[in-house]
């Protein structure tokens, strides 16, 4: 299943979870600060459920995950966060 987009108030915890139908898959989460920025690799978030603390400079920030079970590779769709 594909992450949701996310809405909480700062200083809360966003939560995005992805699901894959198989086992020994590895889990890439990236974000960026908008439509148009670069993507960058989370170095904490290796699951297929990732966090981040809400602040007012992460409002709009875009969120992907790329799922891989070592010969097929997966993206999801991008979600986004907003501060409420």
């Amino acid at each position: 299943t594909q992450p949701a987009d996310y809405t909480g108030p700062e200083g809360d915890t966003a939560t995005f979870t992805v699901a894959a139908n198989k086992e020994n898959v590895t889990y890439v989460w990236e974000f960026r600060s908008g439509p148009s920025g670069a993507w960058k690799a989370s170095s904490t978030n290796t699951a297929a459920t990732a966090t981040c603390g809400i602040t007012a400079a992460r409002d709009g920030r875009q969120y992907r995950v790329t799922v891989s079970d070592g010969v097929n590779t997966v993206t999801s769709s991008i979600v986004t966060l907003h501060v409420s």
